[in-house]
């Protein structure tokens, strides 16, 4: 049951750890600040919680050649450093919004050279949002509950399951991916290590456009970036698989620290536990990465920015927890949770001020204190704009974000099973859990709860499609793949 086991070590992966303040450059150029008021602008009952500053120290980037600012933009590398400690500009940061340098324009020049430079390209989503029901009823049943296992080609647990744009439906194992087509009875498994599948154990996968999936490995996340060989620092990653009429293709994507000088050197992203590739909304069509050391953002298949992550100071040293809690509003808010804080970084179109400046909204901790360990598994919006936030072993919160975005009013709610998995939330606003005694759903607020037939065994994550209709919840448990249509 190695499946089950390495799902156990998701939970807890080994973090990666900065011995001191200077010992590792990995934080962000614009560290966000607790809110200067400390006080709540929204209502409800519960704890004000403020948004802790991001531990992380100033990025390596080269210091700034340009003049003072005075709203003139530099004339120097992008600024990559600390934050001004003067007055802020008048204007955007650094006079505006720096244009990209023609030496580096089109993705051209070398990465030592071009690395800031090349945050400023715009890429171009897989594909724009997509109407919710905008399928129909879709190719699969339409009954409450099918339940996919042995006799459907599945014979071992599932760790993550998705459909992609024309429904075929992909899951994954720790060893194989299995995909069932449109029009297939069963799904077909393929190996890792074969049809150009890497030979590291499977974690996550997320449907993309049409005949398109993204898929997830365990790499070495027990890293030592001055050591390892570079076949260590490119171990795990993410890959695009493509159907083809016999099979499957697969290419790799060497997803790496886009924050360095360095370039390939900062190589942290090796873990990737959850996938999102939002339908709606602001950032339909990018491809966002939860990995062991922060989230990465992808705009098309090209242009990313790795990695923007939330910092806790645990005894003086730095503690990056792995990244399961993750999704995207449709207004491109990016709220996800580690081992020991959540938070949200608000949407920008160029990844230059979504990685550099400070669009940060409650970088906290829902259920104690800085440096309390809790294993955020799951962090969504609803449609009024609050926050849910589920950690394993203690329950969900509820979050009522102040105005500027550094403070919450935070209520805890009990649950029926605190070993949680995932947690995801629907376009009603009817909250989904996955435990490892099954689905619960919540149309109340997270004030009572239903557990659903069908998932026996442990639930491990969902993912909701609302492209048909009635909308179908998709689940992967130890006993295969689940799907409830809910009307």
């Amino acid at each position: 049951m190695l499946g089950l086991d390495r799902m156990r070590l998701r939970r807890s992966l080994v973090f990666w750890l900065c011995l001191s303040a200077t010992a590792c450059s990995c934080g962000n150029a614009a560290n966000p600040a607790p809110d200067a008021s400390g006080t709540d602008g929204g209502t409800g009952t519960g704890v004000i919680v403020t948004g802790t500053a991001d531990a992380g120290t100033a990025d390596a980037g080269t210091a700034d050649a340009g003049t003072a600012d005075a709203g003139t933009a530099d004339a120097g590398t992008a600024d990559a450093g600390t934050a001004d400690a003067g007055t802020q500009d008048g204007g955007s940061a650094d006079g505006g919004l720096p244009p990209e340098s023609a030496a580096c324009a089109n993705h051209r020049g070398t990465p030592n050279d071009c690395w800031g430079e090349w945050l400023k390209e715009t890429g171009t989503p897989i594909f724009g949002p997509q109407p919710v029901g905008g399928l129909g009823a879709g190719p699969w049943p339409t009954a409450a509950l099918e339940v996919w296992g042995s006799a459907e080609g599945i014979p071992e647990p599932i760790l993550g399951v998705s459909t992609d744009l024309a429904e075929n439906v992909y899951a994954v194992s720790s060893d194989a991916l299995y995909v069932r087509r449109v029009g297939e009875p069963t799904f077909t498994g393929y190996a890792r290590n074969t049809n150009g599948l890497r030979d590291y154990p499977l974690l996550s996968v997320a449907g993309g456009a049409a005949g398109v999936a993204y898929v997830g490995y365990e790499g070495d996340c027990n890293f030592d970036l001055d050591t390892d060989p570079i076949d260590v620092k490119r171990s795990g990653d993410v890959q695009k698989v493509v159907l083809t009429p016999t099979g499957i293709t697969a290419t790799t994507w060497d997803t790496h620290n886009s924050n360095s000088p360095l370039s390939g050197y900062f190589d942290h992203s090796r873990c990737i536990f959850r996938i999102v590739v939002p339908r709606h909304g602001l950032a339909a069509g990018e491809i966002y990465l939860g990995t062991e050391h922060g989230v990465v953002r992808y705009q098309g298949e090209v242009k990313y920015a790795d990695h923007r992550h939330i910092a806790t100071l645990v005894d003086g040293s730095q503690h990056f927890g792995s990244v399961l809690g993750l999704s995207v509003s449709d207004t491109g808010t990016v709220w996800f949770g580690n081992d020991y804080q959540l938070g949200g970084l608000a949407y920008t179109p160029r990844l230059y001020e979504w990685y550099f400046d400070d669009p940060w909204i409650f970088p906290g901790n829902a259920f104690g204190a800085e440096g309390d360990r809790n294993q955020y598994v799951g962090v969504v919006q609803d449609s009024k704009g609050n926050v849910w936030a589920a950690a394993q072993g203690h329950g969900l919160a509820h979050l009522i974000v102040s105005p500027s975005g550094r403070s919450a009013t935070v209520e805890t709610l009990s649950v029926p099973d605190s070993a949680i998995n995932h947690l995801v939330i629907d376009g009603d606003d009817t909250l989904w859990l996955a435990t490892d005694s099954g689905v619960y759903h919540s149309d109340q607020n997270g004030q009572s709860w239903q557990k659903l037939a069908g998932a026996g065994g442990h639930a491990y994550e969902l993912f909701i499609d609302d492209l048909v209709t009635p909308r179908t919840v998709w689940v992967a448990t130890s006993e295969g793949v689940v799907a409830y249509r809910v009307p």
